[in-house]
């Protein structure tokens, strides 16, 4: 029985209680019982070493079988499923004598008929509430368990709050309107400054970072609160952070981060076109490499797969045509079936490319950047260039053609005529400006890297996807059957 709360009422409950223990302990075997029960007190408290020794011997048994209620008959449930749900505790415990309301009450959630739900001080005596309700701790009415919001981390028995969706919209509401009557400190900002809300300072519109989504385009913190914040980071903290931007990164695809790694699963771990891991270290994250990238189509926006760096640069500098992707797979396999082979020079002479002298290996200057290590002209002929070069602009272009792919301007317009002034590839003219002199850049010269000979004139976009698919004709036959699909 629960101790009432009124202080009048609890101290006449508690001097009853007194008396009716008196009288019963006059009683001899009341008595015997209640002494032997302090004495066994010290083993019934878990954890002690008398309870783990009264725990392995027979008296335990004999004790434990006194503390199991008596097992309930087919006839019993029978009674308890036709009557629980339209009766009360007291007809129940009248129709089932040997029963307490509680053992009636757990028998039910045992069997699937209702769950123990917690009542409302107000709730009259003996109400049972059904499965699918719940009663309401505020307002105290029994409502369907989906007017209530399941949240188990409140701690809550059931995985329910204890009080109803319109109670908590209430509540919220209250404390809403009571936020917003409470005045706000009035700042004096001066123009050209903000109130930072993480140092709780007023400073220049300078030392906030951008932000398009705010409406004054600015960031609420300041950037030392930012970059503070960012330095002092847990390795648990840095993890949040890593898979916040990766989620984000990968809404712009409309994926998740589940349904990324199952295509990444499906693939292998390797790119969808070369079938072969990411080998790109991420320049922010040191000795890590980078993911596979989304491939999805501009258009439609669908997903198409994933593909490393090179393969996925490549598409897009081929501006994901099928017909481009054809050209480009035809060039390479032509250039690739009659190759031209280079005069090979012995390793103590060379050739100088400006005067046409076959002089000693040492009279040329070592480098990285010509086929054999060593520029291809002479050290006099490069001193008497320099003292021209900046007098000729022509000079420039001459030495470009010369010094790296070993042919002349005339060379150059020979091809640029054959091929109509377009790229060999897309056949198109070239369209990007050239940011030194403002005009629109010339046709790259395109070479094979082995051989050095040089196979046509190609626009920057497929002369920098031909380098990304390293001119290999599997790759673009790859490339060209992933974008087919």
């Amino acid at each position: 029985m629960v101790a009432p709360k009124d202080p009048e009422r609890r101290a006449q409950w508690i001097e009853e209680n007194r008396a009716r223990t008196q009288a019963r302990m006059s009683e001899p075997e009341y008595r015997d019982r209640a002494i032997q029960a302090i004495k066994d007190a010290p083993k019934r408290q878990k954890g002690t070493l008398e309870y783990e020794a009264w725990k392995n011997s027979p008296e335990y048994e004999v004790w434990a079988s006194r503390q199991r209620h008596k097992p309930w008959s087919k006839e019993e449930e029978a009674i308890l499923r036709e009557n629980y749900l339209t009766c009360t505790a007291s007809a129940l415990t009248q129709l089932l004598p040997q029963r307490s309301a509680r053992a009636i009450s757990y028998k039910a959630m045992e069997l699937g008929i209702t769950k123990y739900l917690p009542k409302s001080p107000d709730a009259p005596k003996g109400e049972f509430v059904s499965l699918w309700e719940k009663r309401c701790t505020k307002c105290g009415k029994a409502k369907n368990i989906d007017d209530f919001r399941y949240e188990k981390k409140h701690g809550e028995k059931h995985g329910f709050r204890s009080s109803c969706n319109d109670c908590e919209r209430t509540r919220f509401k209250k404390w809403h309107n009571e936020k917003r009557a409470k005045p706000k400190p009035l700042r004096e900002i001066p123009p050209s400054h903000k109130y930072c809300v993480r140092c709780d300072g007023i400073k220049s519109t300078e030392q906030f970072s951008r932000n398009k989504r705010s409406k004054d385009g600015l960031f609420s913190w300041c950037k030392d609160c930012t970059g503070k914040y960012r330095q002092v980071t847990t390795p648990d903290e840095q993890a949040r952070r890593d898979s916040y931007a990766r989620s984000a990164a990968l809404k712009r695809y409309g994926i998740t981060v589940e349904q990324y790694n199952a295509l990444l699963q499906s693939q292998g771990n390797v790119c969808a076109v070369c079938q072969e891991p990411e080998t790109v270290i991420n320049a922010t994250k040191s000795g890590k490499v980078s993911l596979l990238g989304v491939d999805h189509d501009h258009a439609t926006g669908k997903v198409r797969g994933l593909l490393c760096q090179r393969c996925n640069q490549a598409l897009g500098l081929l501006n994901d045509e099928q017909t481009t992707i054809e050209s480009l797979l035809r060039y390479i396999k032509a250039a690739q079936e009659a190759p031209e082979k280079r005069d090979v020079y012995s390793p103590s002479e060379k050739t100088c490319g400006k005067c046409n002298e076959v002089k000693s290996i040492e009279k040329f200057r070592q480098t990285s950047k010509s086929k054999g290590h060593y520029s291809p002209w002479c050290r006099t002929c490069i001193r008497l260039f320099h003292e021209e070069y900046w007098s000729s602009p022509e000079m420039i272009r001459v030495r470009n053609l010369r010094g790296t792919y070993g042919m002349t301007a005339e060379e150059y317009d020979e091809y640029l005529t054959r091929q109509n002034s377009a790229c060999a590839v897309c056949y198109k003219p070239e369209t990007i400006i050239n940011h030194v002199s403002g005009r629109v850049a010339a046709l790259s010269v395109d070479h094979d890297h082995q051989t050095g000979r040089i196979r046509g004139l190609l626009c920057q976009k497929c002369n920098h996807a031909l380098g990304k698919l390293r001119d290999d004709p599997m790759r673009i036959e790859a490339l060209l059957n992933y974008v087919a699909r």
